[in-house]
């Protein structure tokens, strides 16, 4: 990957959102920095204290629960992620699991490299605090999903939360991806979906799903 198309995913990425220029610069230039490849299926660590940043391919994370897992979220291309592993007093084990959905790239930034990037971009450690906050609001959500035991509710809060000011979402999720997000199979998924549409509460129209409040 040339410095050019670095320097694009990076621009795109919330973490340097407002920032100067040559920030992201300094950070390819000068940084600390390590770039990490990953095969698909195997698992997306770092033994430091970094942040990661994914450069190329898409990363799971899932719960480690009593040998039982289920997908808290899906990251793509630009996504953030490892704030846990910052500024630990006494490093402990992490409760979730990052694996590869296909051949991945990271960036991992390490946490001095971060801490004079903050010192000198003022504006990048108040977007590490709106993605920490986007962050803890996204996995409220998801733990509220997970504890519900009607499959249909939680189908239908899903959907709600994706909709436009309209009430619409202009195109269907991926299926195969979205289920085990909400903890059922992909067969599972779309018979809730018809019943949702069967009960009234959503209406189908060709892509297009319309919430009924």
């Amino acid at each position: 990957m040339s410095v050019s198309e670095d320097e694009k995913i990076l621009s795109r990425c919330g973490l340097f959102e407002g920032c100067a220029e040559q920030t992201v610069n300094a950070l390819l230039q000068g940084g600390d920095c390590l770039v990490c490849d990953y095969k698909k299926g195997e698992a997306v660590t770092c033994t430091e204290g970094a942040l990661g940043i994914l450069m190329k391919g898409r990363v799971t994370v899932s719960t480690l629960c009593e040998g039982r897992g289920a997908t808290l979220n899906c990251h793509e291309q630009g996504a953030v992620f490892g704030f846990s592993s910052l500024f630990e007093r006494e490093p402990l084990p992490f409760c979730t699991d990052m694996r590869a959905d296909t051949s991945s790239t990271v960036l991992w930034i390490k946490e001095q490299s971060l801490m004079d990037l903050m010192a000198a971009e003022p504006m990048l450690a108040r977007n590490i605090i709106a993605i920490q906050a986007e962050k803890i609001r996204f996995l409220n959500d998801r733990l509220l999903m997970m504890t519900l035991p009607d499959a249909e509710e939680r189908l239908y809060r899903f959907l709600c939360a994706l909709q436009n000011e309209e009430g619409c979402i202009e195109k269907l999720p991926n299926m195969a991806r979205l289920a085990p997000r909400l903890n059922m199979s992909r067969a599972s998924l779309y018979r809730v979906l018809d019943k949702l549409i069967e009960d009234g509460k959503i209406e189908k129209s060709g892509n297009t799903l319309i919430i009924k409040q």
